[in-house]
């Protein structure tokens, strides 16, 4: 090896050593660096914050039914579905899957030896929704399709257990909302955000009364599409025609209809609506902006 070859060798040598002791001299005085997970995406934090924002203004709705309506007691059958097809949803039953004994909500019964001619009140529960409370005074924001069947009766769930019968104040027939009203003051109302600013990929959660049974049910995915234009069916049998929809992976359960989708802010960006069957983790809801245009028709 030349003389020339050897001392640059050494020289290199020489130079990563001294580089490397610096290094380690640098490193205690200005510390290794800092990976900022926090800004990464949204936090846990965000998330609990927006569901506590919110909570108190959600509802469930709950649907029943004088029992005498429903149910031929000579043939043994009932002359509807009793558990309805809320949601857009059609939902089947068995032959065993309802027993109307077990269900069914009577009054109270006479004391012993006391003589009354009123009826015994036989109601049934048939179905429920979800919904959201938009003004302190009582106004409640939800699905046509949870409400529409004028010979039923519906009562609201606060989140705090509190009960109250509600009333249908509007409807509407393109946009698939309704607008109820409950006689209370000083309720804890919704923020209404836009949801022009919505954007493919968002984050976004859901809540509602899920299958009817699981109140306050809080779920959690993101914006999958917007502008979407889908034909859902009511309970009835009509097929509504829906534009302009919100798609999201946000899981949505039978018991939804009318809940809140919102953003991370707390703020209520559309209404959950309708799911489809075929797949999993495809729902809609309404765009809050086509509801806030409702909302101030109906409350003029």
């Amino acid at each position: 090896m030349k003389t020339s070859t050897l001392i640059l060798i050494l020289i290199a040598n020489a130079l990563v050593t001294v580089l490397i002791v610096l290094g380690f001299m640098v490193i205690p005085v200005t510390g290794f660096p800092s990976i900022n997970l926090s800004n990464t995406g949204e936090s846990d934090e965000e998330v609990i914050s927006a569901i506590e924002t919110v909570s108190p203004a959600v509802v469930s709705i709950i649907i029943t039914k004088d029992l005498e309506k429903i149910y031929d007691r000579e043939n043994n059958r009932f002359n509807e579905d009793p558990f309805g097809r809320f949601y857009f949803q059609q939902r089947s039953m068995s032959p065993t899957a309802f027993d109307p004994r077990e269900r069914v909500s009577q009054g109270v019964p006479p004391r012993d030896g006391e003589v009354t001619s009123e009826p015994q009140t036989k109601t049934i529960e048939i179905g429920g929704g979800t919904g959201i409370i938009i003004s302190s005074d009582g106004y409640i924001l939800t699905n046509k399709h949870v409400i529409e069947d004028k010979t039923a009766d519906y009562t609201v769930f606060l989140v705090d257990g509190t009960e109250l019968s509600a009333r249908v104040i509007a409807v509407s027939d393109d946009t698939d909302l309704a607008l109820i009203k409950v006689e209370a003051t000083d309720l804890v109302a919704a923020d209404l955000g836009n949801s022009d600013e919505l954007l493919v990929g968002q984050t976004v959660m859901a809540i509602g009364n899920s299958l009817n049974r699981y109140e306050s049910t809080v779920t959690r995915g993101v914006i999958s599409a917007i502008g979407r234009e889908i034909s859902a069916q009511s309970s009835n049998g009509d097929v509504v025609e829906l534009d302009n929809v919100i798609q999201t992976d946000a899981a949505i359960n039978p018991g939804n209809s009318g809940g809140p989708l919102l953003n991370l802010d707390g703020e209520v960006v559309g209404i959950n609506t309708a799911i489809d069957s075929e797949g999993e983790s495809i729902g809609f809801a309404i765009p809050i902006n086509s509801a806030i245009e409702f909302i101030e028709t109906e409350m003029e």
